[in-house]
């Protein structure tokens, strides 16, 4: 009978040794009613035995203040921004906060009253699905989201170019299209150029006209 109360007793004991100093709490005290002083010793054995081994990580999240507006967060994602190639597997470094920036189809005018009802609307959308991300219009042509949670990057990518109105999703300087279609910047400067043509058609065709008067 005395063996097995030596052996719990060592184990308690090695268990003890192991616990650093600072986890055990000094609430303890002589005197106090037996059955609560077990019952404190198991609850302070558990929280303490729970914390051996762990390790705090830092919160390496982007410290970002709520009451910026969309054109500053523009500005400020814009100074945070990183090269990176164009891949999905880029998203596994995102963790935290994070934002990104959807820009809009640029053959269809739209005003930021437009884009202020898609942002809306992507929201409710997401909700459904039970995300919380928040959507801001920064102007007729660039939607932005933010997350809280980087690590479901890659699903807010997918929903946002399946929206026939997003073109191109910009996330850490890596932009995302669908396949087949060319570069933002390119779709605008041939639209630029095109419009410039008709212009010009435009301008010949009155000259023409007024020779002929």
């Amino acid at each position: 009978m005395i063996r097995p109360f030596r052996s719990g007793l060592l184990l308690i004991m090695a268990i003890w040794l192991e616990l650093p100093s600072a986890t055990i709490s000094k609430k303890l005290r002589i005197g106090e009613d037996e059955h609560q002083v077990l019952d404190d010793w198991d609850k302070e054995l558990d929280a303490a035995w729970d914390n051996v081994g762990r390790r705090k990580k830092k919160d390496r999240s982007p410290k970002i203040d709520p009451q910026l507006k969309p054109e500053e967060l523009v500005k400020y994602m814009q100074s945070k921004h990183k090269n990176g190639g164009p891949s999905d597997s880029v998203f596994g470094t995102a963790a935290g906060a994070q934002m990104a920036f959807l820009r809009l189809d640029p053959r269809h005018t739209r005003t930021k009253d437009d884009a202020d009802d898609l942002a809306s609307r992507l929201s409710s959308l997401q909700r459904t699905g039970g995300y919380s991300d928040q959507w801001y219009a920064v102007d007729g042509d660039t939607l932005l989201v933010s997350t809280t949670d980087g690590t479901h990057l890659r699903e807010v990518k997918d929903f946002a170019l399946m929206q026939e109105e997003v073109y191109e999703f910009e996330w850490n300087n890596n932009k995302f299209r669908r396949s087949g279609d060319v570069p933002y910047e390119e779709l605008v400067g041939s639209i630029g150029n095109h419009k410039k043509d008709e212009k010009h058609d435009e301008t010949i065709g009155k000259g023409k006209h007024s020779k002929r008067k």
